[in-house]
């Protein structure tokens, strides 16, 4: 049943939870240390709060994607999963969503009061939330893509991060638009949209390539 391959990842993210967490902790580490290097007068902190937050959230959603996939290849998951009734991408899907929600939910509810801290206005503290509710995701998959790619390589953390980067970019640039916009008074919607077409097109494609990447890290 589907529901037992459901409960099987959350049941392994649970048991590893306080590592899953590490994200969130990563995220608030960054933030509370940037602003320490800089001016703390809130006019500036309210400037580099977009670039910061986003910053944050990617150094965090990345953290742990190195190995997403490599315990799978050792214990014979994978092997399981390309002979069992179920699509690998759709395996793969699930198996993403439970990442995010124990890597990512937990960084657009703290990005509000992150914001807040660094001086953004509640209504921009709102769209940063938003914008990383919508991108988060996004990096994940691309993330996990460049995972799959790298899963059977000691040390692969540095060639997953060049294979990304330039993925990420419009993500970063997206959504600091959203915050600063919003900081300013004026409508976050376009960036927002932006976000949200590439979070789809993710939704669609990073499962699939990733499956097509650790079959053919798996022969």
């Amino acid at each position: 049943m589907l529901r037992a391959v459901i409960a099987r990842e959350l049941q392994a993210y649970w048991l590893s939870r306080y590592e899953a967490l590490q994200s969130l902790a990563v995220f608030a580490v960054v933030v509370v240390l940037f602003p320490l290097g800089l001016d703390p007068e809130p006019t500036q902190l309210a400037l580099i709060a977009p670039a910061v937050l986003w910053g944050s959230a990617l150094l965090a959603c990345v953290f742990g994607l190195e190995t997403l996939f490599r315990q799978e290849l050792r214990d014979g998951w994978l092997d399981q999963a390309l002979t069992g009734r179920w699509p690998l991408p759709l395996l793969l899907a699930i198996k993403l969503a439970v990442h995010w929600l124990y890597s990512g939910a937990p960084i657009c509810l703290a990005a509000g009061a992150a914001g807040l801290a660094l001086g953004l206005s509640d209504a921009a503290a709102q769209v940063a939330m938003l914008s990383l509710l919508l991108g988060t995701p996004t990096l994940v998959g691309l993330g996990s893509v460049a995972a799959a790619l790298t899963a059977n390589l000691t040390g692969g953390a540095m060639l997953s991060a060049l294979l990304v980067l330039p993925l990420y970019v419009p993500v970063l640039v997206f959504g600091a638009s959203a915050i600063t916009l919003a900081q300013a008074g004026q409508g976050a919607q376009a960036p927002l949209y932006l976000l949200g077409c590439l979070l789809l097109m993710t939704l669609m494609l990073a499962p699939l390539a990733s499956a097509v990447a650790l079959r053919a890290v798996s022969e």
